[in-house]
């Protein structure tokens, strides 16, 4: 089976980023790589850690801080055109609709409708916290929360069209292909459901929990896992490829390991991090379309949290020793890795060949 790259989400512009990894697919792909040697061009301080990942649209960034913080920034100069204070830390990207508008999640079980010019339009309420990026479908908001429950929100008004409760906390982007959602809950399900009217399509148990956003890839869904324990992890599939039409079961891997990033679309093969044993030792990996062998994999120095993104035959993440790494999707091999902060969770996005990526230090990062 060759999987070929992931369809752009539905009116997405050339070089914009709207969405959490670019596209409602998830694919974290961008047509522009930065330099192997990245320079860094400008940081914005922001207030707060910036765990959340960008969104870029019009010349425009816009993310969120663990302090609610929701900022626009110029892409060229990293000058900061508005903040707007929101309840509760913003631990995710927001999500555009339309040309106008972006809906944003917090951890006070808020989802949050505003103008790209700062002002606010309105605001939901779930049971417990929003962490999880929302997905933008034509006039729908779907998203997430750990309550469970997975809404379909109006985003001219704020309406509710359909909520279904799914079997555990929503952690994970849903991602979406035509009038699809699938979405993976921390209690090992992952779903897939109609999105006019919410209607469950298929379930599939995994037995481990889904904490990053699966990836649509032609006919294929691909599914990183999380092991239950991480003291003594057992070995577990800790990634799935199901077919998206029926949810049947296309190929695992099974290895006492967990990811906690999305995967990427190779040339070689699917591009992933796993995090393993009692010290979690982490390694960037690259497995075969078919899921049956192991190109190559190279070791990292910390552990990645950051959904990698890829331009070229570049990937870029960020991880937990503070760092932007850059790397050959061909080897594996590290072509640079520069210190941001102490730590780094948020995932990149790539825009014109540049790339933007928030880190603990409270600040938005501009590298080229």
């Amino acid at each position: 089976m060759v999987l070929a790259p992931a369809l752009l989400a539905a009116g997405r512009a050339s070089g914009d980023w709207p969405t959490f990894r670019g596209d409602n697919a998830r694919s974290g792909r961008a047509d522009r790589p930065i330099s192997d040697s990245p320079a860094h061009l400008w940081k914005a301080e922001l207030g707060g850690s910036v765990d959340g990942s960008p969104v870029v649209v019009g010349g425009r960034v816009f993310v969120g801080t663990n302090q609610g913080v929701f900022a626009a920034v110029a892409a060229e100069s990293g000058e900061l055109l508005w903040r707007a204070q929101l309840d509760g830390a913003i631990c995710s990207a927001a999500g555009l609709a339309g040309d106008d508008r972006l809906l944003v999640g917090t951890s006070r079980r808020r989802l949050y409708c505003l103008s790209t010019q700062g002002a606010l339009l309105w605001q939901a309420r779930a049971w417990d916290a929003v962490v999880a990026s929302p997905l933008v479908v034509g006039d729908l908001c779907i998203w997430g929360s750990m309550d469970g429950v997975l809404h379909a929100t109006r985003v001219a008004d704020g309406s509710t069209a359909w909520e279904r409760t799914l079997a555990g906390g929503i952690g994970a982007a849903p991602s979406g292909a035509g009038d699809v959602v699938y979405a993976a809950d921390e209690r090992g399900v992952v779903w897939a459901l109609r999105v006019s009217d919410g209607q469950v399509l298929w379930q599939r148990e995994t037995g481990c929990l889904g904490m990053a956003a699966p990836v649509v890839a032609d006919d294929t869904l691909l599914v990183p896992l999380v092991s239950p324990t991480q003291l003594s992890p057992p070995k577990v599939p800790y990634l799935v490829a199901l077919d998206r039409t029926t949810g049947e079961v296309r190929w695992q891997v099974t290895e006492a390991r967990s990811v906690f990033a999305s995967p990427l679309q190779g040339a070689q093969g699917l591009l992933y991090v796993s995090v393993e044993g009692y010290l979690s030792e982490t390694f960037l990996r690259c497995q075969s379309a078919d899921g049956g062998s192991e190109v190559w994999k190279q070791r990292l120095a910390g552990v990645v949290d950051s959904s990698p993104a890829m331009a070229g035959q570049r990937v870029y993440f960020g991880a937990q020793d503070g760092c932007l790494y850059v790397a050959d999707s061909s080897s594996g091999a590290v072509l640079a890795r520069v210190q941001l902060a102490t730590k780094v969770f948020s995932s990149p996005a790539l825009d014109g060949g540049r790339l933007y990526l928030g880190a603990k230090d409270g600040c938005l990062h501009c590298l080229q």
